[in-house]
């Protein structure tokens, strides 16, 4: 959900939180004592912007199996007023895989109706995937988490991830790698930007 200043640490501070829900309780009274005035104040005031965010990220930020950002922003294109009015016909329509739709369908019976629904967020629906926004992204190398992972991360941010570099990709993430890999000769020869870490990539697109 992009909630500065909710990372894990302070989430251990503020062991009274029980469920995703209660993030949406905090307030002075129970958060301040815990982090400070100062800290506090900046986080409920993320914690307020958190409440309007576009319907990929919302659901992407609950980690259902094999239903990552691609087939999020694929949700988006669903005509529907209510989330659980979505339909397994609606998610195969717009080119949602049957194991993924499945799991959608399933989390919604278990997770959304009774514990999520009545969240106070306003998401907005798009048509238009959030990826390419800020440019196309090829992934080479090892890093601490699997590649699919990291595109989806990725792709949560606004890039478009491909397997192959071509004139159109705008970044070539490297990671570990026993030598000069054909995607970073062929990336030199295109003039396209190599960065070497997450942090480095949001710095060149301007994220941090």
């Amino acid at each position: 959900m992009k909630i500065k200043g909710l990372g894990q640490k302070t989430i251990e501070k503020l062991e009274f939180l029980e469920d995703i829900s209660d993030i949406y309780e905090l307030n002075a009274q129970n958060l301040f004592p815990v982090v400070g005035d100062k800290i506090g104040e900046k986080l409920l005031q993320e914690i307020e912007k958190s409440k309007t965010v576009d319907l990929a990220t919302f659901i992407a930020a609950f980690s259902i199996p094999l239903f990552g950002s691609t087939a999020a922003s694929s949700l988006s294109k669903i005509d529907f007023e209510h989330l659980e009015e979505v339909t397994y016909k609606d998610l195969r329509s717009v080119g949602i895989g049957d194991k993924a739709a499945c799991n959608f369908i399933q989390w919604m019976q278990d997770e959304w109706v009774d514990r999520y629904c009545n969240l106070p967020i306003r998401f907005l629906k798009s048509s238009k995937s959030p990826a390419s926004a800020l440019g196309t992204v090829v992934i080479t190398g090892t890093f601490s988490e699997s590649r699919s992972v990291l595109g989806d991360r990725l792709s949560q941010f606004g890039f478009d991830i491909k397997d192959s570099i071509s004139s159109k990709t705008k970044f070539l993430l490297v990671g570990e790698s026993k030598g000069i890999s054909s995607k970073i000769k062929k990336a030199e020869q295109l003039n396209i930007m190599i960065v070497y870490s997450v942090e480095e990539l949001l710095q060149k697109a301007n994220l941090e």
